[in-house]
């Protein structure tokens, strides 16, 4: 099995603006578990790498992955939902899994989007594995 995790793109955000870009820790550590377990895992910072949605298709394209996983928080939410609808027209037969706070505390509306097959609620290191 392959997972993508995406940090989706960022262009305007204003962490970047003040010159802050911080690792998606996160997706991470969900990493780690999936390559202790002998899952091949890849992490597409889209924000850090200014990607374009162009960019993020081509590497979605190129890795196949089987599962893609996206983090969004709530000022994130509309580029993480943007991010699902292009992972889904570009991997259709992937599973679209989204978590972060946002889809933690508002999974109900999240999962009526047609593009986001999962949510996962709270800490998806171990939730993700099992």
């Amino acid at each position: 099995m392959k997972v993508t995790f995406i940090n989706p793109p960022q262009i305007d955000s204003k962490y970047k603006f003040m010159g802050v870009i911080a690792p998606p820790l996160g997706l991470a550590y969900m990493a780690s578990v999936l390559e202790e377990n002998d899952i091949e895992v890849n992490i597409i910072d889209a924000s850090a790498l200014e990607m374009t949605w162009e960019d993020l298709e081509d590497q979605l394209l190129q890795y196949e992955p089987q599962v893609v996983a996206i983090t969004a928080l709530t000022p994130t939410i509309k580029k993480a939902l943007e991010t699902a609808r292009l992972a889904k027209r570009t991997c259709p037969e992937a599973l679209i899994v989204m978590g972060g706070y946002h889809p933690t505390f508002n999974f109900q509306e999240v999962l009526k989007e047609e593009y986001v097959d999962v949510v996962i609620r709270g800490e998806g290191e171990y939730t993700l594995w099992s």
